[in-house]
């Protein structure tokens, strides 16, 4: 027959379980605050450097325009951003401006889904962009809008925050059973009370059935344990005298 696990032991698990489903939760909640500020964050991001673009557009010439947006645009962005990824191109499909990674490039190109209300998540060869592609218009008069698609390699962000999570789910592993560690220490001090009583009660002999359990230190949850027992020596003692 197996022997019950002591109260020590089940109160420690209990104990630690608990600390592990509210560290779990708040560890699946901060994952998820953590992935939803750093969506917000990209799409900032790609909605700047988009609004940045469209004014570049907006202010060329009507003389030499396709010089002057490339010069607009890599003043603008191109400069500032050197990882970044941007094509523009005419209605008729004519590339006007691109600057990247030619694979990107290509993708941007043929297949960016211009107008798609939030970015698309795109990978290549272990690295993953965010892209966002939209109409926009020249400052042209009379010219039809361009398709503009910028992709932004998150790839550095990702692997960061992958990084930090397993680091906060390995801390929160640790802190589980430093918990459980804890609780089990606390336990059994706080059952130290108990362990006295039970010493006390070892050392009652028939000679000694007069005197009862001292009631000054109990505990209050042991009170009515230890006055039941003082009772029952009192019987005893009784019965001893009776049959003496």
């Amino acid at each position: 027959m197996k022997c019950p696990a002591s109260l020590t032991m089940r109160l420690s698990l209990q104990f630690a379980g608990t600390a592990a489903c509210v560290l779990f939760a708040a560890g699946l909640i901060f994952e998820r605050v953590g992935e939803n500020q750093l969506q917000e964050h990209y799409r900032m991001e790609l909605d700047g450097k988009m609004e940045l673009v469209r004014s570049a557009l907006e202010s060329i010439p009507s003389s030499t325009p396709i010089l002057a947006m490339r010069v607009r645009l890599r003043e603008a962005i191109v400069i500032s951003h050197p990882g970044i990824t941007i094509t523009v191109a005419a209605s008729d499909g004519t590339v006007l401006f691109s600057v990247g990674k030619a694979e990107v490039v290509k993708h941007l190109i043929e297949g960016a889904e211009i107008g798609k209300p939030t970015p698309v998540i795109w990978a290549l060869d272990h690295r993953t962009y965010r892209i966002r592609a939209r109409h926009l218009a020249l400052g042209i008069p009379a010219s039809q809008p361009a398709n503009v698609a910028i992709a932004l390699d998150i790839t550095e962000e990702k692997e960061l925050m992958a990084e930090f999570m397993r680091l906060l789910w390995f801390s929160m592993v640790l802190a589980t059973l430093a918990m459980g560690w804890l609780g089990w220490v606390a336990v059994r001090r706080g059952l130290a009370p108990l362990q006295d009583i039970s010493a006390m009660v070892a050392n009652v002999s028939a000679q000694q059935l007069d005197k009862p359990l001292p009631m000054e230190c109990v505990p209050r949850e042991l009170e009515e344990l230890v006055s039941a027992f003082n009772k029952m020596l009192a019987q005893l003692h009784d019965s001893f005298r009776r049959l003496s």
